[in-house]
This record gives structure tokens, C-alpha cells and sequence, in this order.
């Protein structure tokens, strides 16, 4: 049983880390070699994914239009599906893509994060799995080392530490937004998006002009499920300093899910650094 185990989990980071670094490997060569174009976010694939309790949720794939060097519209997805996004349909966003093949695209402040994740976790998840096959093949199961804590601390660890770090990653992010060059706009559309829960968002198309004169127009990053903005509201912008098309309005919060994970992620990673410390120190 315990070789089995062992396998499967071996198994499971190999296809982690051989996948991750291929993603990483293909998208460095889309950014050396590929083509950057100012694209937008036509749609969001959304789809459903329920689970054993009844629930469920939706995670969502940004479509991106963007025109090609011989002058044709393209449209190309994600490769990679999330169940919140800042990508709301009409927000221009940076693009890499293929001349040979446009629909590959590689979107810098997307793709890149859940790439890195599931490499760092197939290469905790592979040496795991090594040394729980060394453990096993000399006789000693896997329950048997330290008492099983090294393991479960391990595992509580590598959870915790993805969870933190995708909380952590989130608000930073924002705070970056909400620290960003600051204007005054005006709601001058709306546009619409899926909670993961089902919900439509309303998010307000703010018009503003930057410090530099430049006239801009994006979707807030924050949507509402009520208290909609109507057209002709002034409203503060905050933009992101490197992607200025990545906006959140004035009194718009930090989103709730990262302060969640970052707690969460906070308590299981501590939680394995101290089975981890006792077992081994003790």
C-alpha cells in the first residue's frame, strides 16, 4: 500500500514539473520571440464545476481579440482558467503571441502565476515522492517516519505555503492598483461579468485622463452585484503603474478571497512548520 501511495504521489509531481517547466520554457519563448500586441478581452469562458457536497463553482477563461501583423482580427484563450479574474470583457490587456501559430498566447500578468504555482508544487511533490520511495524500499513504511509527522507537516506546509502565496500575491497586486497613479473619471458604460458563484458582477467603464494627457477607458476590476454605477458619476481611478488598463475605483475594497487565503494559508503553513520543527528537532 504504502508503494502504491508512493507512486502515485511521485507520479502526480513528476507530471507537476515536467508540465510547468515546459509552460515556462514556452512562454520565455513567446516573449524573446513572439510578437506583443495590445489585445481586449472579448469574453469570458465561464464553466461550472460542481463538487461532492452539492456546490460548486465557476472558473473563468479570458478570450482575447487582438490584430495580428497581416492585419487580421485573431481571437485567442487563456490557457489557464481561474474562478476570479481581473480580466473583464472590454479591459485591453498586453499579449505574446505566435507568429506561426496566433492563436498560442502568453498574457504576462495571467499565465505566468499559475504556471510558477504547479512548478513549485510538482518539485515539492517529486522530492517528496523520492524520499517516501527510498523510506519504502529499505522497509520502513511511510506512517513509521516520525511517526508520520515529518510527512503530514511536510504536506500541511506545502499546502499552507501555495495558499499564502496566492493570497499574499493577490493583495499585493491590488495594493499596487490602489497605490497607483490616481485621476478623476466618469462612468460612462458598464459591462458585465460571472461571479464563482453564478452572481453577475455590474462593472462601470470609467473614462479618465492621465497626468500625462492621455485619454483612457476601462472597466473597473471590482464589480457589484447591486448598488450599480450610473452613467455621468464621477469617480477617483486608481490604475496600475505598469498596466494602466488595470483600474479599482476610490473606496473600492481589497478583495475578500485573498484576505482568506492569506489566513488560511497563514495557519496551515504554520501548523507544518511546527509539526515539521518538532519532529525533527525532537
Amino acid at each position: 500500500m504504502d508503494r502504491i501511495f508512493v507512486l502515485v504521489l511521485l507520479v502526480m509531481g513528476l507530471v507537476l514539473l515536467l508540465h510547468g517547466i515546459r509552460r515556462i520554457r514556452r512562454n520565455r519563448r513567446l516573449v524573446r520571440d513572439g510578437v506583443r500586441v495590445l489585445g481586449v478581452v472579448a469574453a469570458l469562458e465561464s464553466r461550472w464545476s460542481s463538487s461532492d457536497g452539492g456546490g460548486g463553482s465557476y472558473t473563468h477563461r479570458p478570450v482575447i481579440e487582438f490584430v495580428a501583423e497581416d492585419g487580421r482580427t485573431r481571437r485567442a484563450r487563456s490557457g489557464f482558467a481561474s474562478s476570479r479574474t481581473t480580466f473583464i470583457p472590454g479591459r485591453r490587456v498586453p499579449v505574446h503571441y505566435d507568429r506561426d501559430n496566433p492563436s498560442d498566447i502568453f498574457i504576462p500578468a495571467h499565465d505566468g502565476g499559475p504556471t510558477a504555482a504547479a512548478t513549485a508544487i510538482g518539485a515539492v511533490l517529486t522530492t517528496l515522492g523520492l524520499s517516501a520511495f527510498v523510506t519504502a524500499s529499505r522497509g520502513t513504511p511511510i506512517t513509521q517516519l516520525a511517526g508520520g509527522h515529518v510527512f503530514g507537516g511536510t504536506m500541511a506546509l506545502l499546502m499552507g505555503g501555495v495558499v499564502l502565496l496566492w493570497g499574499l500575491t493577490g493583495l499585493l497586486s491590488e495594493l499596487r492598483v490602489k497605490t497607483g497613479p490616481r485621476s478623476r473619471g466618469v462612468v460612462v458604460g458598464e459591462t458585465t461579468s460571472l461571479s464563482s458563484k453564478g452572481a453577475t458582477r455590474h462593472h462601470p467603464v470609467v473614462r479618465w485622463t492621465t497626468s500625462g494627457g492621455q485619454v483612457l477607458e476601462a472597466p473597473s476590476g471590482r464589480g457589484r452585484e447591486r448598488g450599480r454605477n450610473p452613467v455621468g458619476t464621477e469617480v477617483v481611478v486608481n490604475q496600475h503603474p505598469r498596466d494602466p488598463y488595470r483600474i479599482l475605483l476610490g473606496g473600492d475594497p481589497v478583495s475578500g478571497s485573498d484576505v482568506a487565503a492569506l489566513l488560511v494559508g497563514a495557519l496551515f503553513t504554520g501548523v507544518g512548520c511546527a509539526v515539521l520543527g518538532t519532529s525533527l528537532i525532537g
